[in-house]
C-alpha cells in the first residue's frame, strides 16, 4: 500500500509551500554557501513532531542543495508551541498548499509521474538508495518520511527530480536530499 500526497485535503498532515509555522526565537535558515536565506518547501507532521524542510534557490546549481548535509538545504524538526512565519523575501517561493495522504494499492514505482508525493513507506530511487545515517548519535540509518515530485508544483530538484526527507527517531535529527 502506498499513502500519496494529495492536495486540498479533509485533514490536513502538512503544506507544501507558503510560510512554516515555526517556534518563537528560531531563526530563518539561510544557506551556507552563498549566505542568502532558504525557500520553505513542505511540513509534515511526523511523530507529533513537525519536519520542516528548505532550499537554496538563491543560484540554483551553485549550491549543494542536493546532499543532505552539504548545508545547502535544512530539515528541522520542531516541537512545542509554534507561530505562522513569515520568512524573508527569497528568489523562489511556493504558494502555500495544505496536503493530505490517500491510500492506494499500487506500489509508488506505477504512480510517480503527475503526483506530488508520497508519506511513509519505502522511498522510489532515481540514482539508487542514498539513506542518510544520521551524524548525531550512533543510530545508523535514518527513518524515510516522505518524498516529494519536482513536477506537479515546478519544485526545483534537479532535471524533474525527487526529494527525499528522513528523521532520526532517536535523537530527533532530520534530513533530505535530491536526485534527478
Amino acid at each position: 500500500m502506498t499513502l500519496l500526497l494529495e492536495p486540498e485535503p479533509a485533514v490536513p498532515i502538512g503544506l507544501l509551500g507558503g510560510d512554516p509555522l515555526l517556534p518563537n526565537g528560531v531563526g530563518w535558515p539561510t544557506c551556507v554557501s552563498c549566505d542568502g536565506a532558504m525557500t520553505h518547501i513542505g511540513q509534515f507532521g511526523v511523530d507529533e513532531k513537525l519536519l520542516t524542510l528548505f532550499q537554496c534557490n538563491n543560484d540554483p546549481g551553485m549550491c549543494a542543495d542536493w546532499e543532505p548535509f552539504g548545508g545547502g538545504n535544512a530539515a528541522v524538526l520542531l516541537s512545542g508551541p509554534t507561530v505562522r512565519t513569515a520568512g524573508p523575501p527569497v528568489p523562489v517561493s511556493f504558494p502555500a498548499l495544505p496536503v493530505g495522504v490517500r491510500e492506494v494499492p499500487q506500489a509508488y514505482e506505477d504512480l510517480r509521474d503527475g503526483v506530488i508525493g508520497q508519506f511513509g513507506g519505502e522511498p522510489s530511487w532515481i540514482q539508487g538508495p542514498e539513506v542518510p545515517s544520521c551524524p548525531n548519535c550512533p543510530a545508523g540509518p535514518m527513518r524515510f518520511v516522505v518524498q516529494l515530485e519536482s513536477g506537479p508544483l515546478d519544485f526545483l530538484f534537479g532535471d524533474y527530480g525527487s526529494a527525499y526527507a528522513f528523521d532520526c527517531p532517536s535523537c530527533q535529527n532530520a534530513a533530505w536530499l535530491w536526485q534527478s
